[in-house]
């Protein structure tokens, strides 16, 4: 029997307990990792494919945006329809990236000159507020804290072991640990 494109697609996510829909198949991208899903025609974007379906056509101009900022989430409540420029400038309002507009200086910061973060370090995209980000700071905390095995730790939080020791030893996720501790109402 063959499957409709429909239960195909549905067979290929994960809820998790952010409210995302996680999708767990095929990915493009090496840095910032997409779902991508053949339709029966052609590989499409995943999440673009699920609002398609669920929602409306995109517009010519339109791409699939996330409001939990999880490149591989496909839950229809957490995407919707904007331009590439609305996209940007809700990655922009959100600091997910580090070329975002310093107000202070009313410039643009980050890829251009590595010396603007050695100067304001507070430009830099830590922490969960990073684009490529997979854990919280309390998930961060909490790993930093266990006792429990790095195995079974990447296996539940879906990173890597190496991640997990990273953690442990202070090379990953420091700065956005200390942090946290360290803001008001902790």
């Amino acid at each position: 029997m063959n499957k409709s494109p429909r239960q195909r697609f549905n067979e290929k996510c994960l809820w998790r307990d952010s409210g995302c829909l996680i999708w767990t198949g095929a990915v493009r991208g090496s840095r910032q990792k997409r779902g991508c899903f053949w339709d029966g025609k052609k590989t499409v974007d995943a999440a673009r494919w699920q609002l398609t379906n669920l929602v409306r056509p995109p517009k010519e101009d339109e791409c699939a945006c996330h409001t939990c900022d999880n490149s591989l989430c496909v839950n229809v409540e957490h995407l919707f329809w904007a331009t590439h420029q609305e996209n940007v400038a809700d990655m922009h309002a959100k600091q997910r990236s580090h070329h975002y507009t310093d107000p202070s200086v009313g410039k643009q910061a980050g890829a251009k000159s590595q010396a603007t973060f050695r100067q304001k370090p507070h430009l830099r995209a830590r922490g969960s507020r990073h684009g490529s980000a997979k854990l919280t700071e309390d998930q961060a905390s909490a790993i930093q804290n266990s006792a429990l095995p790095s195995e079974w730790l990447a296996k539940v939080h879906g990173v890597s072991r190496s991640t997990i020791n990273r953690i442990r030893n202070g090379s990953l996720w420091s700065a956005a640990i200390k942090a946290r501790q360290e803001s008001p109402g902790n």
